[in-house]
C-alpha cells in the first residue's frame, strides 16, 4: 500500500544520499561517477512504481540509471518506460545447459531482441577459465558480436568474476590466455 511506497521511496532516498555524501568526500581522482545499477534482473509488477521513482530521484541529481534484465525477463520491454537509460539483456549462455549447437541460436535471439526494444548486451564469461566448454560459450558471445554488429553497434556491459580478465592475461595456458586477446580485439573492434 502507500505506507510500503512511501518506506520504500524514504529507503531509495536514504541510500542514494549516503552514496553521494561518501562519493563525494572520497574525492576520487581518476574516477568519475555516472550512474546508479538497478540489481534486481526481474521488474515484477509490484516493484514498477519504486523503479520509477529511483529513476525520478536519481535523474533528479543528474545522473543515469542503468538495467541488465536476465533473458526475456519480465519488464524488459519497457525498460525505458520503467526509467531506465540504458538497459542490456542478459543472454544468459554462459552459465546455461545450452548444448553448443544452440549457442548461436541464443546469443543471435538475444541480439535481436536488444536490437527491436532499443537495448545493449552483456557479455558474460564463466569464472572456470580451464573447462573447455565455458571457454567456448564465451568466445561465441565474441564471434557472435562480429557477425551481428553488436561489437561495436550496441552498449556492451561485461559480466565476469572479480578478476577472469586478469586472470586470463596472466595466464601461461595459451587457451586461457586466448580469452584475454579475443576480449582485447573484440573491446577494439578488430576483427
Amino acid at each position: 500500500g502507500g505506507q510500503g511506497q512511501a518506506a520504500r521511496e524514504q529507503a531509495v532516498r536514504w541510500y542514494i544520499d549516503q552514496v553521494l555524501a561518501r562519493w563525494q568526500a572520497a574525492a576520487f581522482q581518476n574516477l568519475e561517477l555516472i550512474g546508479f545499477y538497478w540489481y534486481q534482473e526481474a521488474i515484477e509488477p509490484y516493484d514498477r512504481a519504486i523503479v520509477q521513482y529511483t529513476a525520478e530521484y536519481i535523474h533528479a541529481h543528474g545522473f543515469r540509471f542503468f538495467w541488465i534484465p536476465f533473458y526475456q525477463a519480465r519488464g524488459f520491454k519497457e525498460w525505458d518506460k520503467l526509467g531506465f537509460d540504458v538497459a542490456m539483456m542478459q543472454p544468459n549462455l554462459s552459465f546455461s545447459s545450452l548444448p553448443p549447437e544452440q549457442a548461436d541460436v541464443r546469443l543471435a535471439m538475444a541480439a535481436q531482441l536488444a536490437r527491436r526494444y532499443g537495448m545493449g548486451l552483456e557479455i558474460e564469461l564463466h569464472w572456470t577459465l580451464t573447462d573447455p566448454a565455458n571457454r567456448a560459450k564465451y568466445l561465441a558471445y565474441l564471434e557472435a558480436g562480429r557477425k551481428l554488429g553488436y561489437m561495436t553497434g550496441a552498449v556492451l556491459s561485461y559480466y565476469q568474476s572479480v578478476d577472469s580478465v586478469a586472470q586470463a592475461m596472466m595466464s601461461f595456458d595459451p587457451e586461457v590466455r586466448a580469452l584475454y586477446d579475443e576480449t582485447y580485439r573484440f573491446i577494439k573492434g578488430l576483427p
